[in-house]
């Protein structure tokens, strides 16, 4: 159970750090746009590998990823006020 949580948690963060990955980038601003790029791998590794082992994972990682993208867009619209 914890696994699967892990994986809600990392499936926010992944499509958070999309999302970031997608702005700084094009912003042109190199070094966050491959540090971002580096924390998508590491996620989605973590991501996959889970789901190998548990199929029940991807229904969570689903979850993770439809919050984590209205979190960030939602969260980058307040920024612009």
């Amino acid at each position: 159970m914890l696994d699967l949580l892990l994986v809600f948690i990392a499936s926010i963060a992944v499509d958070w750090v999309w999302a970031a990955y997608i702005i700084h980038t094009s912003q042109k601003n190199p070094v966050r746009a491959s540090f971002l790029s580096a924390a998508i791998v590491c996620l989605g590794c973590f991501i996959t590998l889970s789901y190998i082992n548990d199929k029940r994972a991807v229904i969570v990682m689903a979850v993770g990823a439809f919050i984590g993208t209205y979190l960030s867009i939602k969260f980058d619209k307040k920024k612009e006020k």
